[in-house]
Protein backbone atom coordinates (compact mmCIF):
# COMPACT_ATOMS: atom_id res chain seq x y z
CA UNK A 1 0.00 0.00 0.00
CA UNK A 2 1.70 2.95 -1.41
CA UNK A 3 1.65 6.17 0.21
CA UNK A 4 0.43 4.44 3.90
CA UNK A 5 2.66 5.15 6.44
CA UNK A 6 2.42 4.76 10.03
CA UNK A 7 0.32 6.80 12.05
CA UNK A 8 2.12 9.49 13.97
CA UNK A 9 1.69 8.92 17.91
CA UNK A 10 -0.44 11.01 19.76
CA UNK A 11 1.05 9.69 23.11
CA UNK A 12 2.49 12.17 25.26
CA UNK A 13 6.61 11.12 25.86
CA UNK A 14 7.53 10.04 29.54
CA UNK A 15 9.51 13.29 30.12
CA UNK A 16 5.77 15.56 28.92
CA UNK A 17 3.72 12.90 31.20
CA UNK A 18 5.96 13.42 34.23
CA UNK A 19 5.78 17.29 33.77
CA UNK A 20 2.54 17.70 33.50
CA UNK A 21 1.49 15.49 36.03
CA UNK A 22 4.05 17.94 38.20
CA UNK A 23 2.77 20.57 37.43
CA UNK A 24 -0.95 20.01 37.08
CA UNK A 25 -4.10 19.65 39.17
CA UNK A 26 -4.20 16.21 38.60
CA UNK A 27 -4.04 15.12 42.07
CA UNK A 28 -6.08 17.86 43.52
CA UNK A 29 -9.12 15.93 44.05
CA UNK A 30 -7.93 13.12 46.38
CA UNK A 31 -4.97 15.77 47.86
CA UNK A 32 -4.64 16.64 52.15
CA UNK A 33 -6.92 19.08 53.54
CA UNK A 34 -4.16 20.93 54.15
CA UNK A 35 -2.04 20.29 51.32
CA UNK A 36 0.29 23.41 49.76
CA UNK A 37 0.51 23.89 46.36
CA UNK A 38 2.72 26.39 44.55
CA UNK A 39 0.91 28.48 41.10
CA UNK A 40 0.89 31.42 39.31
CA UNK A 41 -2.24 32.62 38.48
CA UNK A 42 -3.69 36.25 38.83
CA UNK A 43 -6.70 37.88 40.76
CA UNK A 44 -7.73 41.79 41.10
CA UNK A 45 -7.73 41.86 45.03
CA UNK A 46 -10.06 44.91 46.36
CA UNK A 47 -10.36 46.42 49.60
CA UNK A 48 -10.56 48.95 51.66
CA UNK A 49 -8.61 51.66 53.79
CA UNK A 50 -10.35 53.54 56.47
CA UNK A 51 -13.73 54.35 56.38
CA UNK A 52 -14.12 56.31 52.84
CA UNK A 53 -11.10 55.07 50.55
CA UNK A 54 -11.75 52.10 48.62
CA UNK A 55 -8.16 49.95 46.79
CA UNK A 56 -7.45 47.60 43.97
CA UNK A 57 -5.50 46.11 42.04
CA UNK A 58 -4.08 42.97 40.43
CA UNK A 59 -2.44 40.35 42.85
CA UNK A 60 -0.11 37.04 42.05
CA UNK A 61 -1.75 34.26 43.70
CA UNK A 62 2.19 32.32 44.78
CA UNK A 63 0.58 29.83 46.79
CA UNK A 64 -2.69 27.96 47.35
CA UNK A 65 -4.54 25.67 49.74
CA UNK A 66 -8.29 24.64 50.94
CA UNK A 67 -8.47 27.60 53.70
CA UNK A 68 -5.72 30.03 52.31
CA UNK A 69 -3.89 31.45 50.12
CA UNK A 70 -0.75 33.69 49.45
CA UNK A 71 -0.80 36.61 47.68
CA UNK A 72 2.08 38.91 45.69
CA UNK A 73 1.35 42.78 45.73
CA UNK A 74 2.64 46.24 45.23
CA UNK A 75 0.85 47.70 48.04
CA UNK A 76 0.61 46.51 51.67
CA UNK A 77 -3.14 45.45 52.94
CA UNK A 78 -3.73 45.52 56.74
CA UNK A 79 -4.00 42.92 58.61
CA UNK A 80 -7.81 41.83 59.55
CA UNK A 81 -8.60 43.92 56.40
CA UNK A 82 -11.26 42.11 54.54
CA UNK A 83 -10.92 41.69 50.77
CA UNK A 84 -12.66 40.87 47.70
CA UNK A 85 -10.79 38.76 45.42
CA UNK A 86 -12.05 38.39 41.76
CA UNK A 87 -12.17 34.42 40.83
CA UNK A 88 -13.32 33.61 37.89
CA UNK A 89 -16.24 31.43 39.20
CA UNK A 90 -17.37 34.45 40.84
CA UNK A 91 -16.24 37.07 43.97
CA UNK A 92 -14.67 35.47 47.15
CA UNK A 93 -14.65 37.14 50.05
CA UNK A 94 -11.39 36.70 52.72
CA UNK A 95 -9.89 38.11 55.39
CA UNK A 96 -6.37 38.82 55.64
CA UNK A 97 -3.66 37.19 58.30
CA UNK A 98 -0.61 38.33 57.60
CA UNK A 99 1.07 41.33 55.47
CA UNK A 100 5.03 41.46 55.22
CA UNK A 101 7.16 43.11 52.48
CA UNK A 102 9.37 41.28 50.33
CA UNK A 103 12.43 42.26 47.52
CA UNK A 104 9.04 42.26 45.16
CA UNK A 105 6.49 44.25 47.40
CA UNK A 106 3.79 42.51 49.78
CA UNK A 107 3.31 38.88 50.88
CA UNK A 108 -0.43 38.85 51.50
CA UNK A 109 -2.47 35.95 52.96
CA UNK A 110 -5.70 35.49 52.98
CA UNK A 111 -8.13 32.96 54.64
CA UNK A 112 -11.64 32.75 52.61
CA UNK A 113 -14.58 33.07 54.82
CA UNK A 114 -16.27 30.07 52.65
CA UNK A 115 -14.40 27.20 52.04
CA UNK A 116 -16.98 26.14 49.05
CA UNK A 117 -16.24 29.44 46.72
CA UNK A 118 -12.51 28.53 46.98
CA UNK A 119 -9.91 25.91 46.25
CA UNK A 120 -10.37 23.58 44.51
CA UNK A 121 -14.08 23.71 44.63
CA UNK A 122 -14.84 26.90 42.94
CA UNK A 123 -11.47 28.42 41.86
CA UNK A 124 -8.44 26.14 40.44
CA UNK A 125 -5.75 27.69 38.72
CA UNK A 126 -4.26 25.79 35.65
CA UNK A 127 -0.68 25.40 36.84
CA UNK A 128 -0.50 23.82 39.78
CA UNK A 129 2.86 22.23 41.65
CA UNK A 130 2.32 20.49 45.20
CA UNK A 131 4.74 22.31 47.24
CA UNK A 132 6.08 19.17 48.96
CA UNK A 133 7.44 18.29 45.03
CA UNK A 134 9.02 21.85 44.72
Amino acid sequence: MAGRGKAPSTRPSRSALLWWLNCYSVGVPGMLSDEHFLCLDMLCVSWSSGAVRASSECAIVMEIWRSGAILQTDAAIPKDAVVTLAAPAGPVHAKVSDCSQDDYGFLVEVVPETSEQWFPDAYRPVHLMAKSSA
